[in-house]
Protein backbone atom coordinates (compact mmCIF):
# COMPACT_ATOMS: atom_id res chain seq x y z
CA UNK A 1 0.00 0.00 0.00
CA UNK A 2 1.79 3.18 -1.03
CA UNK A 3 1.02 6.50 0.87
CA UNK A 4 -1.96 8.16 -0.92
CA UNK A 5 -4.10 4.65 -0.67
CA UNK A 6 -3.16 5.28 3.28
CA UNK A 7 -3.98 8.66 3.35
CA UNK A 8 -7.74 7.56 1.23
CA UNK A 9 -7.67 4.89 3.63
CA UNK A 10 -7.83 7.05 7.11
CA UNK A 11 -10.47 9.92 5.29
CA UNK A 12 -12.71 6.91 4.74
CA UNK A 13 -12.19 5.01 7.98
CA UNK A 14 -13.00 8.27 10.18
CA UNK A 15 -15.81 9.10 8.02
CA UNK A 16 -17.47 5.79 7.92
CA UNK A 17 -16.65 5.14 11.92
CA UNK A 18 -16.79 8.53 14.01
CA UNK A 19 -16.70 6.53 17.09
CA UNK A 20 -16.05 2.72 18.82
CA UNK A 21 -12.41 2.23 17.06
CA UNK A 22 -9.71 2.21 19.26
CA UNK A 23 -7.65 4.32 16.61
CA UNK A 24 -10.66 6.76 16.12
CA UNK A 25 -10.99 7.41 20.34
CA UNK A 26 -7.44 8.33 20.38
CA UNK A 27 -7.30 10.91 17.58
CA UNK A 28 -9.63 13.63 17.04
CA UNK A 29 -11.46 13.51 13.50
CA UNK A 30 -8.85 16.62 12.54
CA UNK A 31 -5.66 15.35 13.44
CA UNK A 32 -6.31 11.66 11.13
CA UNK A 33 -7.66 14.41 8.17
CA UNK A 34 -4.45 16.35 8.79
CA UNK A 35 -2.14 13.39 9.22
CA UNK A 36 -3.88 12.26 6.32
CA UNK A 37 -3.69 15.74 4.22
CA UNK A 38 0.15 15.65 5.42
CA UNK A 39 1.02 12.40 4.22
CA UNK A 40 -1.00 13.19 0.37
CA UNK A 41 1.65 16.91 0.29
CA UNK A 42 4.52 14.49 1.65
CA UNK A 43 4.17 12.40 -1.11
CA UNK A 44 3.76 14.89 -3.74
CA UNK A 45 7.06 16.64 -2.52
CA UNK A 46 8.91 13.44 -2.54
CA UNK A 47 7.71 12.41 -6.28
CA UNK A 48 8.74 15.78 -7.26
CA UNK A 49 11.99 15.08 -6.00
CA UNK A 50 12.71 12.03 -7.31
CA UNK A 51 11.64 13.05 -11.10
CA UNK A 52 13.86 16.29 -10.46
CA UNK A 53 16.79 13.91 -9.61
CA UNK A 54 16.03 12.05 -12.95
CA UNK A 55 16.64 14.72 -14.81
CA UNK A 56 19.71 15.69 -13.01
CA UNK A 57 21.22 11.87 -13.60
CA UNK A 58 20.28 12.11 -17.41
CA UNK A 59 23.15 15.12 -17.82
CA UNK A 60 25.41 13.03 -16.94
CA UNK A 61 25.13 10.60 -18.80
CA UNK A 62 27.02 11.67 -21.80
CA UNK A 63 25.74 11.82 -25.59
CA UNK A 64 27.85 12.56 -28.83
CA UNK A 65 27.03 15.62 -30.31
CA UNK A 66 25.16 15.32 -33.66
CA UNK A 67 26.16 17.58 -36.56
CA UNK A 68 22.74 17.79 -38.69
CA UNK A 69 25.12 17.07 -42.31
CA UNK A 70 27.54 19.69 -41.63
CA UNK A 71 29.94 18.37 -39.68
CA UNK A 72 31.50 21.85 -39.05
CA UNK A 73 28.47 22.94 -37.27
CA UNK A 74 27.84 20.62 -33.94
CA UNK A 75 24.75 20.60 -31.58
CA UNK A 76 23.76 19.00 -28.11
CA UNK A 77 21.56 16.70 -28.21
CA UNK A 78 19.84 17.63 -25.09
CA UNK A 79 19.07 21.62 -25.80
CA UNK A 80 20.35 21.72 -30.10
CA UNK A 81 22.48 24.48 -29.04
CA UNK A 82 25.78 24.59 -30.89
CA UNK A 83 27.32 27.28 -29.42
CA UNK A 84 29.09 26.06 -25.82
CA UNK A 85 30.08 22.54 -27.40
CA UNK A 86 34.01 24.02 -27.69
CA UNK A 87 35.95 26.87 -25.86
CA UNK A 88 37.13 30.00 -27.43
CA UNK A 89 40.14 28.16 -28.51
CA UNK A 90 38.52 25.42 -30.29
CA UNK A 91 38.69 22.97 -27.76
CA UNK A 92 35.96 20.57 -26.92
CA UNK A 93 34.37 20.92 -23.79
CA UNK A 94 33.65 18.06 -21.59
CA UNK A 95 29.71 19.71 -20.87
CA UNK A 96 27.38 22.02 -23.03
CA UNK A 97 27.72 24.94 -21.69
CA UNK A 98 24.19 25.83 -22.66
CA UNK A 99 22.11 23.12 -21.20
CA UNK A 100 25.14 21.07 -18.33
CA UNK A 101 24.63 18.04 -20.50
CA UNK A 102 27.73 15.47 -20.83
CA UNK A 103 28.84 15.56 -24.23
CA UNK A 104 30.33 12.04 -25.44
CA UNK A 105 33.31 13.20 -28.04
CA UNK A 106 34.64 9.92 -27.83
CA UNK A 107 31.74 7.91 -29.35
CA UNK A 108 31.23 11.06 -32.19
CA UNK A 109 34.71 10.89 -32.96
CA UNK A 110 34.34 6.68 -33.42
CA UNK A 111 30.80 7.53 -35.39
CA UNK A 112 32.85 9.94 -37.98
CA UNK A 113 35.42 7.31 -38.29
CA UNK A 114 32.82 4.48 -39.18
CA UNK A 115 31.33 6.98 -41.74
CA UNK A 116 35.02 7.83 -43.39
CA UNK A 117 35.10 11.15 -42.21
CA UNK A 118 31.45 12.21 -43.02
CA UNK A 119 29.27 14.11 -40.43
CA UNK A 120 26.77 11.72 -38.57
CA UNK A 121 24.23 13.83 -38.27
Amino acid sequence: MDYKELADRLKKKYKANETGSTFVTLCSRRDVINAADTITELLARAEAAEAALKREKSYHTPLPPFDDDDPDVLFCQKCRSGEYLENEDGNRNEYCGQCGQRIDWAAYDAAVEDLGGAGVG
